[in-house]
Order: structure tokens, then C-alpha cells, then sequence
């Protein structure tokens, strides 16, 4: 089941604890990009797929199965400083894969003052990192700011060093379970889905 990076660290553990029940399951999860999950799950490569835009449907079986919401996440020691589009070009950006994506969709629908005039293009680089697990290492450390889902942050060990904005308009993206248009899943895959909370 390939869905986001933050998608797979949210679902794992519940995978895990639906196979320690049914240990005959086993499951195959992959943090990839939308792309790649919509070729995989037409390909046949994977069986089922998350992604936040509703996909064709003479492709794909889609049903929304929840919402990601959005965090903009700062320093600790910023907490008590009004957020201000100069704050965050002060700070500057902790850049990820998704990061210009997340930004663009956060300062246009969080209904901040200035925030939607921001370009994410023009926002300076506090530094760039791949890894899902790292990437609010430095923001912890007191470095840059991003904006990432809530269950990337959720995920992260020391959120005691963070601060997460609380914007005026939560932003958030409808979740859509994909897979393949006219191919039956198996009746096991209803049993899964039932006790994920996605």
C-alpha cells in the first residue's frame, strides 16, 4: 500500500497491530510520490494507493477515506512572536520533496494576514532534507521553519521543541483510497480497511 512519507509513518503502527492478530497478513508499504503510487496501482505493481487528488475515474475505484491536515511548524522559541510574513523570511525555510507544494497550499488557504501575497519560491533556504524523520531535526535545534502534515509531526520523537501555528482556516486535503478500476480486492482487504483509522 504505497501512499505519502507522512501517510506511512501514520498507518504502519496499525498495520503492524492488525498482522500480530492475523499473522498469516503481511503488508508491503512504500512512501512514494503521487505519480508513482497511480502508475504502481495501474501497473498492478501495488494493490491499493493513497493520494490527496481525487484520480480518473475510468482509471481508478477512489473513495475518500480522510483528511491531512497541514502544520506550519517553527522553532520553539518563536512561540510567542506574532507570525508575520517577515518572521518566516527571517527564519527561513527547512525545504523538503513536498515543501513548495505544502507552502504554496498552506499561505493561500490559512487565512493569515500577508501570508497569501508570500511567494514559496522566494522564501529563503534555512537548509533542504529527503529524509521524512530528519527534517524537523534542525526547525528543533531552533533552525527554519516548514510546513508538513500533522502526522509527520505527530511522528516526530521531541514535539516539546516545536511550535505548530495555529492558523486562522485549518488547511488541510481530502485522503482518496485508490485502486484499480474493475479489478476485485479481496475480501481480507475489507477486514484491513476497517481497522485503520486513516
Amino acid at each position: 500500500m504505497p501512499g505519502s512519507g507522512p501517510m506511512a509513518l501514520h498507518i504502519y503502527p496499525q498495520l503492524l497491530a492488525i498482522q500480530k492478530q492475523y499473522s498469516q497478513l503481511t503488508f508491503h508499504i512504500e512512501a512514494t510520490p503521487k505519480k508513482r503510487i497511480l502508475e504502481g496501482v495501474q501497473s498492478g505493481l501495488f494493490d491499493l494507493g493513497i493520494v490527496t487528488d481525487k484520480p480518473s475515474e475510468h482509471l481508478f475505484n477512489s473513495e475518500n477515506c480522510g483528511t491531512e491536515v497541514l502544520a506550519l511548524i517553527l522553532p520553539k522559541s518563536l512561540e510567542n512572536k506574532p507570525l508575520t510574513p517577515e518572521l518566516l523570511m527571517e527564519c527561513g525555510l527547512i525545504s523538503h520533496p513536498d515543501a513548495l507544494y505544502y507552502l504554496s497550499l498552506y499561505f493561500s488557504h490559512c487565512n493569515e494576514p500577508g501570508l497569501d501575497k508570500i511567494n514559496p519560491e522566494k522564501v529563503p533556504s534555512a537548509g533542504y532534507i529527503n529524509q521524512l524523520s530528519q527534517i524537523l531535526v534542525p526547525i528543533s535545534q531552533g533552525i527554519g521553519f516548514t510546513v508538513l502534515p500533522q502526522s509527520a509531526l505527530n511522528a516526530f520523537a521531541l514535539p516539546e521543541l516545536l511550535h505548530v501555528h495555529q492558523a486562522n482556516t485549518i488547511v488541510s486535503e481530502p485522503l482518496y483510497l485508490v485502486h484499480k478500476k474493475g479489478r476485485e480486492l479481496a475480501s481480507r482487504y475489507q477486514r484491513v480497511l476497517a481497522h485503520l483509522n486513516i
